[in-house]
């Protein structure tokens, strides 16, 4: 039977003594354990035959050459101090001296585990568990199952998910009530989905079906103890990624409701507001109430998070163990979008300062990397009327070099230099922003191309341009109508109806262009 000590344990030298290591490699560790039998610590505990434990006298007092007894029971007390006070290297040489003495107990092979595990050794951890496991086996589920629930620990940490999951299956078979197991199993199900997912470019039916475990196993964790606020966040993450928006929201808001003091639960739930208004922005026909309420919700959010974290210096956040974990500029700058998104939304023009304040907060935190934050006051600027300070803005954003936000600061330029009646400077930009990006799906720089060519009363090359828009986003009705406008101007009353229909169709509600689609059929019959 494994020991949980390989050849590896020699590198290691100062944790394990020689006589611990010649002991272990004996062999003497029986496969068939009697733990009703065992009573390491007793008077009566079993000592070596070999009597090699020990200190051995110096002859003066004794027999010559007779080992002096060592009390397992003092050694265990010694062990477990040292690990109470984080000396977890001696603690591990303690637990070898005591699986010397009484080679079946199976907690000092845990306790040295958990040792190995501070230590950062996670390989021999992860050995030393694999004995445990095999030595406990279902004669004792209450060690079987802890024992377990610190493997998955280790393994999640080397990124072994599938062999978490694995591990914890037959851990939860013994123990299925346990809700940490069933906990562990969810979150490691969620990381298998994710790797899942990047692997096959945004998931399939096998992605679809470990984030369904994960919610099941969650869910029967939830069920045993619903107090598990880490619980609740992983499964509003699984349930985000298979489109269940609300369950997420409740979910986190169930966590934040548990741990009222954890931002970084309140960050996560400001995320799902946002996203979630922004998926009904998408939509065709967006219901505004909801659209505005959802902001509403995540400026709420962000402002709790911020109450707390937003004062804070920089170097407060850069050693956070958690790779999800959020800083303040990231939420200064999830604020300010969500702000200038419901001013769009509702009108209100006074929320713009306010935005630009959180970019301009998100880049005074970090300065090292500003340019999401100088877009950021470019937009809110933009909107507030302020050209001349958006254009500068922009321009830094472009000369910052290639980032995500560099095309947005080319188009955005662009429309303002429009509104300045600089239409060349403004094809330029449009032109620089659909290279950057080769156009897919996005029809907004060629129609404000199309739109410099109409104020130009170039009708024939703004056509042009707003018909290349539709055929990048269909679904973009600003094509259709500024199309429908140059035809008009060309006489072409036709096809100007067929645009104002396509408008009509796509929202009944639009009472402009039903207004233009009587227009032209009017101009038609004349």
């Amino acid at each position: 039977m494994s020991t949980g000590f390989t050849s590896k344990s020699f590198t290691h030298a100062v944790l394990l003594p020689l006589t611990a290591i010649l002991f272990l490699l004996s062999g003497s560790v029986s496969g068939q354990v009697d733990y009703q039998a065992i009573n390491p610590f007793g008077d009566s505990a079993e000592q070596p035959d070999d009597g090699g434990f020990g200190t051995e006298g110096d002859g003066e007092g004794e027999g010559e050459g007779e080992p002096e007894q060592i009390d397992p029971n003092v050694v265990n007390e010694e062990a477990k101090a040292l690990m109470e006070q984080g000396d977890y290297g001696a603690a591990v040489t303690k637990f070898a001296q005591i699986i010397g003495l009484q080679p079946n107990y199976v907690p000092a092979y845990l306790d040295q585990a958990k040792c190995y595990v501070e230590l950062g050794e996670d390989q021999l951890a992860n050995q030393t568990l694999d004995t445990v496991l095999q030595m406990a086996g279902t004669r004792n589920p209450e060690i079987f199952a802890e024992a377990s629930g610190l493997k998955a620990d280790v393994m999640m940490d080397m990124g072994l998910y599938q062999d978490v999951v694995d591990n914890l299956n037959a851990a939860i078979q013994l123990t299925p009530s346990d809700p940490a197991l069933l906990f562990k199993r969810g979150k490691a199900l969620i990381r298998l989905a994710s790797q899942s997912q990047a692997a096959a470019f945004g998931g399939g039916e096998e992605t679809g079906a470990y984030f369904q475990q994960a919610i099941d196993s969650l869910t029967r964790s939830l069920g045993i103890d619903e107090d598990q606020a880490e619980a609740y966040v992983e499964r509003s993450q699984a349930y985000n990624a298979t489109g269940r928006q609300d369950k997420s929201i409740d979910d986190l808001e169930q966590a934040v409701e548990l741990e009222s003091d954890n931002t970084q639960y309140k960050a996560k739930l400001g995320y799902a507001y946002l996203g979630r208004a922004q998926r009904e922005v998408a939509k065709p026909i967006a219901d505004k109430n909801e659209v505005a309420s959802d902001y509403q919700q995540a400026i709420a959010a962000f402002s709790q998070y911020l109450d707390v974290e937003g004062q804070k210096d920089k170097s407060e956040f850069e050693d956070m163990e958690d790779p999800t974990a959020v800083t303040p500029e990231q939420i200064f700058l999830a604020r300010s979008g969500a702000q200038l998104s419901l001013a769009k939304e509702t009108g209100s023009t006074g929320l713009y300062s306010a935005a630009q304040a959180d970019a301009d907060s998100a880049y005074n935190f970090n300065d090292d990397y500003p340019v999401g934050a100088l877009y950021q006051r470019g937009v809110a600027q933009r909107l507030q009327g302020d050209l001349d300070a958006a254009s500068k803005t922009f321009t830094e954003v472009i000369d910052f070099g290639a980032s995500q936000f560099q095309p947005e600061a080319l188009i955005r330029r662009g429309i303002i230099y429009f509104y300045k009646n600089d239409f060349e400077a403004a094809r330029g930009d449009f032109r620089q922003s659909t290279e950057l990006t080769g156009g897919l799906g996005d029809a907004r720089p060629d129609f404000w191309t199309g739109a410099t060519y109409a104020k130009e009363g170039h009708y024939q090359d703004a056509i042009r341009h707003y018909s290349k828009s539709i055929r990048s986003n269909p679904a973009y009705k600003p094509s259709y109508n500024n199309r429908g406008l140059a035809y008009m101007a060309l006489g072409q009353y036709g096809r100007a109806a067929r645009d104002f229909e396509e408008l009509v169709r796509k929202d009944s509600k639009d009472d402009v262009a039903r207004r233009r689609l009587e227009q032209a059929r009017q101009m038609m019959r004349r």
